[in-house]
Order: structure tokens, then C-alpha cells, then sequence
């Protein structure tokens, strides 16, 4: 699922008129994400609050708060290029040489009124183009 202001979650099931959608800050989602400046990938998902974090980084100190995350795409179920930005870094409490990244999210979680599921993103070209 996506608004304007970029990803806020992923659809679990759908039927003919409804859809179980599972937003990007529950714990169990997860979408793939790359930090623009250090090209660091990672994992982001909700915390046991609900609070958006990547996880599965080991511990950078290049990574500052203010840089842009964006969502990298590769998983088929977010679209690249959706900006979040890194909040802050912490030590992951489970694992010692890993680091949790807080990021704030572009879209306001707790505000959505509605959102644009998108059913495929497979890129389609014209006979022509796929001849040059």
C-alpha cells in the first residue's frame, strides 16, 4: 500500500471487496530499504511499539541521523524511491555488533484515510520499444 507520501504497509490477503493489510510498523512486516548516502541496506519493520526501524545493519558510524532511507523495491511489494528518514541509531539490544536505525516515516502512520494498493509492478513495453 502506498499514499502520496510513500509506503505504509503491505496487503496479507485479499477478496473480492476487502483486503487484510498489515502496515510497515508492525513488527512482523518487513520491506526491504537501502540508506541513500552510505548505500547500506537493511530490513525495515515496526519495533514492539510500533515504532518504524530497519534492523539487520551492523554497526556503521557513517549512518547520522537526517539521511535519507529509501525503500529499495526488491521484495515486489513496495515501490523504490518512497523517502524516510533516519531519526536515530542505537546499539540492537540483541545482537552486539549490529545497530537498530530509528527512521521517521514520510507518510503519517497514525493519519491514513486512504491508500493506493497496488496490484502489479511489472514494467510493460510496446513491441517497438522492446526492439530498440
Amino acid at each position: 500500500m502506498i499514499t502520496p507520501d510513500g509506503i505504509v504497509g503491505k496487503v496479507r490477503e485479499s477478496g473480492d471487496h476487502t483486503a487484510q493489510v498489515l502496515a510497515i510498523n508492525d513488527p512482523t512486516s518487513g520491506a526491504g530499504v537501502i540508506l541513500e548516502t552510505t548505500r547500506t541496506r537493511g530490513i525495515l519493520r515496526g519495533d514492539a511499539v510500533g515504532r518504524p526501524q530497519i534492523v539487520g545493519i551492523l554497526a556503521d558510524q557513517r549512518i547520522q541521523p537526517g539521511e535519507k532511507v529509501l525503500t529499495a523495491g526488491g521484495d515486489m511489494s513496495s515501490r523504490a524511491g518512497c523517502p524516510w528518514r533516519v531519526v536515530r541509531v542505537k546499539p540492537d539490544p540483541d545482537r552486539d555488533s549490529f545497530i537498530d536505525v530509528l527512521v521517521n516515516p514520510a507518510a503519517h502512520l497514525d493519519r491514513l484515510d486512504e491508500v493506493l494498493v497496488i496490484i502489479s509492478t511489472e514494467t510493460r513495453f510496446s513491441a517497438e520499444q522492446q526492439q530498440t
